[in-house]
């Protein structure tokens, strides 16, 4: 069911216009394995744009789209020749809220599937994609702002986690040749994150430098763990032809092994741990 209202004209020299408004009411989406029932919930879009035959021009000035309890869609995207360039932005005022309208609509995997798994809190995401079909390059930011998502079956919990995360990928064709010079600063700030046995300790953020396919860990991660501390530092990781690389410094200091092993209900080990490993290095899983 849907209702339409706009209007639509062409003309010889400009080609075709159009300029729709109206609500639609969502139901099953089935598209190869993917099936989502989202029956009974009203979805309201926009749409403003134009075509040129002539220059091979296709260009939708507005893309707005609003689906209850979910999400705001807005965006735009021309297409010129060969040239693309498609720009949207997505804003989740209510984590929590999206989070149990999917649960509801789609099968998810069995990895997300877990009745315990909760989010909470607001998010927001822009994105661009431009280029060519053999130069796709996608760049946008990532704001998470007061996420709380607790995952008891892995140990997993952060509170109040906020930031501003670049992103900037080359999905196809060579890296730019600026994609170093160009990397943009980003953060992360968490007043409370714990995985497994290890616990964020309490910092005034991380700092982020995010270049084409690289991305820079500029703040050190110190964690709490088992009496003692465990910290990461100078981490980064490329994605390049061959696959992913990711460098780092880990230190471990005063860790009490018989503590860790007692909550792991491992076999009784003692003593304490200290290493300090320079140089890891990590590619394409080994």
């Amino acid at each position: 069911k849907a209702r339409l209202r706009g209007d639509l004209s062409w003309h010889p020299d400009a080609g075709l216009r159009w300029n729709f408004d109206g609500e639609v009411g969502v139901g099953e989406v089935l598209h190869n394995n993917f099936f989502a029932d989202f029956s009974g919930r009203q979805g309201r879009f926009s749409l403003v744009g134009e075509f040129s035959p002539d220059l091979k021009r296709r260009h939708l000035e507005k893309i707005d789209f609003e689906l209850a309890d979910l999400a705001l869609i807005e965006g735009s995207a021309l297409w010129q020749g060969e040239d693309l360039d498609i720009r949207a932005s997505l804003t989740a005022s209510n984590l929590q809220r999206s989070w149990q309208t999917l649960r509801q609509s789609i099968d998810l995997p069995p990895v997300l599937a877990d009745d315990d798994l909760e989010i909470s809190g607001r998010f927001g995401a822009y994105a661009s994609l431009q280029g060519t079909q053999d130069a796709l390059r996608l760049q946008g930011v990532l704001q998470p702002e007061s996420v709380r998502l607790r995952w008891p079956h892995y140990a997993f919990e952060v509170r109040g986690l906020q930031g501003r995360i670049p992103v900037d990928w080359q999905l196809q064709g060579p890296l730019p040749e600026s994609a170093g010079a160009a990397a943009r600063p980003g953060f992360i700030e968490t007043s409370y994150l714990v995985l497994g046995p290890a616990r964020l300790a309490p910092q005034q953020g991380i700092d982020l430098m995010v270049g084409t396919n690289h991305v820079e860990v500029r703040s050190p991660l110190v964690f709490f763990l088992a009496g003692g501390i465990l910290s990461l530092s100078g981490v980064e990781f490329d994605w390049k032809s061959d696959g992913l690389l990711g460098l780092g410094r880990l230190m471990i200091a005063d860790v009490d092994l018989d503590l860790l092993a007692s909550r792991y209900e491992l076999p009784r080990i003692s003593g304490r741990l200290a290493a300090d490993l320079p140089r890891l290095r990590y590619r394409n899983g080994s």
